[in-house]
C-alpha cells in the first residue's frame, strides 16, 4: 500500500496534465467549419477514463515487483522478455487511452516503460540478494527431512502460551 497509492496518484496526476492536450488534439480532428460541442457527460466520462487508466497502468510495475518478491518472476525472465514488454506497453497505451492520439499514448507509455525499468532494477537487486544468501537445505537429498530447531519452536510456543508436546 505504501507504494500502490502514490503510484496511482502519480498516474492520475499525469493524466490530469495530459488531458487538456489530448482533448485539444481530439477536437482538432474536426473539420474547420464545424463547431465541436462536448457535453458534460462526455467530458466527465473522458476524464474518468483517463484518470483510471493512467492510475492502473502505473500499478503494473508494482505487480512485477510483487511477483519477483514472491519468487514467481525472476530478473532473468524480465530481462529476456524486455522487447515484448515494451511492445506490449505501447500497444496497451494505444488501445487504452480514450482519445486515441499519439501524444496521450506516449504520455502513458514512456513513464510506464521507466517504471518497468525501475521494477527490473529492484528485481535484479532482490535476486542478487537471494543468490548471496546461504542455502541451509543444500546437501539434503529429496527424501531426507529438513532440520528443525525444536528448542526455538518450544520457546516460541511457550511465549505464546501454547504447548509444543
Amino acid at each position: 500500500m505504501a507504494a500502490a497509492v502514490p503510484l496511482f496518484f502519480a498516474g492520475g496526476y499525469l493524466a490530469y496534465l495530459t488531458m487538456d492536450k489530448g482533448l485539444e488534439i481530439f477536437i482538432g480532428l474536426a473539420p474547420g467549419d464545424t463547431t465541436v460541442l462536448v457535453g458534460v457527460q462526455d467530458y466527465l466520462g473522458y476524464a474518468q477514463a483517463m484518470l483510471f487508466i493512467f492510475g492502473l497502468t502505473f500499478e503494473l510495475p508494482l505487480f512485477v515487483v510483487v511477483l519477483n518478491m514472491a519468487g514467481v518472476l525472476t530478473h532473468e525472465r524480465i530481462r529476456k522478455s524486455r522487447r515484448m514488454l515494451w511492445f506490449g506497453v505501447f500497444v496497451f497505451a494505444a488501445i487504452a487511452t480514450p482519445s486515441q492520439d499519439p501524444f496521450t499514448m506516449l504520455a502513458l507509455a514512456l513513464p510506464t516503460i521507466v517504471l518497468f525499468e525501475i521494477a527490473e532494477l529492484i528485481a535484479y537487486v532482490h535476486d542478487r540478494r537471494l543468490a548471496a544468501r546461504p542455502d541451509e537445505y543444500e546437501g539434503l537429498s529429496d527424501d531426507e527431512a529438513s532440520p528443525l530447531d525444536i528448542e526455538a519452536i518450544d520457546a516460541e510456543l511457550e511465549k505464546g502460551g501454547g504447548r509444543a508436546r
